[in-house]
């Protein structure tokens, strides 16, 4: 290289840029390591400097050359840009989100090679799980509050001492929390919290704006105590503004403040917005919110939602969650507009992929003032789409129906009688209908189930549920589950009650079924729910029917893989872990009793105790549900043999072990998949009446409606 081009460092950056673009990379080596002989430092050279470097497989070495830059040029969006893109090839998520929220905020928007480097960020984070809410939060952060969980804070954990830099530079507050201060404690010594907390706060130290908080963990022979959770609800109710936090820390440390449901519904208050599914990975970080629910609702959603939720200005919000469905969704819709009134809305919340617009045409087709379509920023889990739907309701009274499920002919007439007569009723129960949609597959398909015929068109028979009595049937398996006042298809609530679940339990929808879940949270929540026995809604079970995905993944951990493959969130979102049930089950069964133990542990009602499950019959109902055919059979019966012995008992696994993990007779279940219908039609021993919808031209959702109108009138 000659002596002028070295004199001209700028005309060698350029340069070094064009053989890199070349793929000449022996030449732009030379170039660096000329330029960084006489220690030339600019933001386009380091830049270039990390691209060579990342070019030859030297990643460490790119990674510090762009967190050195940026402790110089702070404010040099290329270089926030480079590291993101480094972070997200490693996946280390949380990073990298980092890192391009706070190019997004340095960029200049003005240009438009910009704003399209913007817009393939954006698409890049909403393709992992929740991290696109991690992008916007920082993306927007000011004047927030902060908890960063470390073993090294203040500058020896690199990627904190960036984020600190980061959100300093946005006005936020910061808190660190190291790692605890272990105290030796005999069991016979309790500790007082609140002095301890005392102390802890009396001995935060600052450094820079930064506060330092040092935990104690108190270990005692047969217990432990950590500080922890209680530090985070005290910076959070006393000293955030707005009294919720965002908290990042490593996934190792997240699980020790994850486990706290039990301690004061401090558990209860935490959103674990992204962690690793691997649990023993240590190094990734994971983000999550603590606090006010609403707050945590509008950073969720994008919405805009609080305790003040604006007064309903309809009377029913029908709600309708919906992903790549519209086949069976028009009809569905067809269903909920057959009543001529304008006192009420159907809310669809659109989850499809991002390369399906058919739903937003259909509902641009039906062009009707009734239908509200709502898109939400990024592709949501099941539990997501309905919580994001039910924040966009006006309606005094809220219920949701799926895709392929439908409304009765007169359901919305009756509601409205329904409403007027009770209106000091939060939850309403009611009687619903089922069909099986052609295709469905299993030999169901046409299948249409009428609970009783002894319905009358002006007869509303009306009682209560005493909530005690039903659940202990439920558990016993003596009443099918779907008989709980869930929200969806078979029940509905009022718009107030939305503010008593999230005062009593932390948070709106919770779990891994919303349905079930909110059934029981109903339980949980009243001594009784009132009944009307007459019907309003249809289910529909369709092949896009999440109850049958569920039951394909039951069957095969193939159908698992295929599952995951379509929706990549699935396998970075994290599964609460009641640890006296595996982690993932899939039978409905698996789904009462994970959810039942959820609500144990978090104490917000004495109905809810573990003590009455009869445990013989809860394991032995998920397990007998298992697939012979699944290749996975064997891990999964040892997954319950792992959480069996959660439960203290060695009886209980001696029985496990021999009836099932160690027993050779046992192969699971065989699923036989017919083509021929396998249901008897005419009233069965329950008086409820079974049809072949088939024999009645009907071929939907819609029709269904139709028949039974045309049937009882009703």
């Amino acid at each position: 290289m000659s002596g002028a081009e070295i004199m001209n460092p700028e005309n060698a950056v350029v340069q070094m840029k064009g053989y890199i673009e070349a793929g000449n990379l022996e030449f732009a080596l030379e170039i660096m390591r000329s330029l960084d002989e006489i220690m030339f430092s600019d933001p386009e050279f380091i830049s270039a400097k990390a691209i060579l470097l990342l070019s030859m497989g030297q990643l460490k070495d790119a990674e510090d050359t762009l967190i050195d830059g940026l402790s110089r040029y702070p404010e040099c969006s290329d270089l926030y840009y480079n590291l993101g893109y480094i972070y997200f090839e490693n996946e280390l998520f949380v990073g990298s989100a980092i890192c391009f929220a706070a190019y997004c905020r340095y960029a200049d928007n003005s240009s438009e090679d910009i704003k399209s480097i913007i817009a393939d960020i954006e698409n890049k984070m909403k393709q992992i799980s929740k991290i696109y809410i991690v992008f916007n939060s920082f993306r927007t952060a000011t004047d927030q509050d902060f908890v960063l969980i470390t073993e090294k804070p203040f500058g020896e954990d690199i990627v904190f001492m960036l984020l600190t830099f980061i959100l300093r530079m946005w006005d936020n507050r910061i808190f660190y929390l190291s790692d605890p201060i272990e105290v030796e404690l005999h069991d016979s010594l309790q500790p007082e919290l609140s002095d301890f907390m005392k102390i802890i706060f009396e001995n935060i130290e600052n450094k820079d704006g930064v506060h330092l908080i040092r935990p104690l963990m108190f270990q005692s022979k047969n217990n432990i105590f950590d500080t922890t959770p209680y530090i985070i609800k005290k910076i959070t109710d006393e000293r955030s503004i707005h009294q919720h936090c965002s908290i990042i820390c490593n996934s190792i440390l997240l699980d020790r403040i994850e486990d706290v449901d039990t301690v004061d519904g401090i558990g209860n208050r935490f959103e674990i917005v992204f962690a690793p599914a691997d649990r023993e990975v240590k190094d990734v970080l994971s983000y999550s919110f603590f606090g006010d629910y609403y707050n945590t609702l509008n950073k969720l959603y994008n919405v805009s939602v609080s305790k003040d939720w604006s007064a309903p200005s309809l009377l029913i919000s029908i709600v309708i969650p919906t992903r790549n469905n519209a086949q069976t969704l028009e009809h569905t819709l067809k269903t909920c507009l057959y009543d001529q009134g304008n006192d009420f809305e159907v809310v669809i919340s659109d989850n499809s992929s991002l390369d399906n617009d058919d739903t937003l045409h259909l509902i641009q087709r039906l062009d009707d003032p009734r239908i509200k379509y709502y898109r939400p920023d990024r592709e949501l889990l099941l539990k997501e789409s309905f919580e994001f739907a039910y924040c966009q309701t006006k309606g005094e009274f809220i219920f949701s129906i799926g895709s392929d499920d439908g409304v009765l002919h007169h359901g919305v007439e009756r509601l409205r009688n329904i409403l007027k007569y009770f209106p000091n009723e939060d939850v309403i129960l009611w009687d619903r209908l089922l069909y099986f949609w052609p295709g469905v597959g299993n030999g169901q398909d046409d299948q249409f189930v009428i609970p009783t015929c002894s319905y009358q068109p002006e007869h509303l028979e009306a009682g209560y549920i005493n909530c005690n009595d039903s659940l202990q049937a439920i558990l016993n398996l003596e009443v099918s589950m779907y008989s709980l006042p869930m929200g969806y298809i078979n029940s509905g609530f009022r718009r107030s009650y939305i503010h008593k679940i999230i005062e009593k339990t932390g948070k709106f929808l919770d779990g891994d079924s919303q349905d079930i879940y909110m059934g029981l949270i109903n339980y949980a929540l009243n001594e009784r729910v009132l009944y009307i026995k007459h019907p309003i809604t249809i289910a529909g079970m369709s092949s896009h029917s999440a109850g049958i995905q569920t039951s394909k993944m039951l069957k095969s951990s193939d159908a698992i893989r295929e599952y995951k493959e379509k929706n990549n969130q699935f396998a970075t979102n994290r599964i609460y872990n009641t640890k006296i049930l595996p982690l993932r089950g899939f039978s409905d069964k698996w789904l009462l009793f994970n959810q039942f133990a959820k609500i144990c542990q978090k104490r917000i009602d004495p109905k809810f105790n573990l003590d009455r499950l009869n445990w013989k019959l809860a394991y032995s109902s998920c397990v007998e549900a298992l697939s012979a055919t699944d290749p996975s059979l064997q891990e999964r019966i040892n997954e319950y043999e792992v959480s069996s012995k959660a439960l203290g008992d060695e009886s209980f696994r001696q029985w496990f072990k021999e009836t099932y993990s160690g027993n050779p007779d046992f192969k699971g279940l065989s699923y036989v998949e017919s083509i021929e219908k396998r249901y008897s039609r005419g009233i069965q021993q329950d008086s409820s009446l079974v049809l072949d919808a088939s024999l009645f031209e009907v071929e939907n959702i819609y029709e269904a409606c139709g028949l039974f109108h045309k049937l009882f009138r009703i």
